[in-house]
């Protein structure tokens, strides 16, 4: 199957980023479609890496918006509460063992 076949595509970029990128293709000798190819690359593996490393799956962050709004609140207070919650329980759970 051809997945690593190269589509055109039409994008817009400022001047400031379209500088940039002409004066990194200067500076490397790479083309500048390369040196984009090459950017979205690094950006997928960062961010594949960050989703490993964040305290929530995706379905649990979705939860958290979703509650949030529910109640008018921000997420940070959404999850506040929870932790709140769970370290109550947690100590009564001690309490109980002692």
């Amino acid at each position: 199957m051809g997945t690593n076949r190269l589509k055109p595509v039409t994008f817009k970029m400022t001047q400031q980023q379209l500088d940039w990128l002409e004066q990194e293709s200067e500076k490397t000798g790479l083309n500048k479609v390369e040196i984009v190819r090459r950017a979205l690359d690094d950006y997928k593996d960062v961010q594949a890496e960050k989703e490993k490393s964040e305290y929530f799956t995706p379905q649990q962050r979705q939860n958290i918006k979703v509650m949030a709004r529910m109640q008018c609140i921000s997420e940070t207070e959404v999850i506040r509460r929870a932790v709140n919650r769970e370290t109550r329980v947690v100590s009564k759970l001690k309490k109980r063992r002692t």
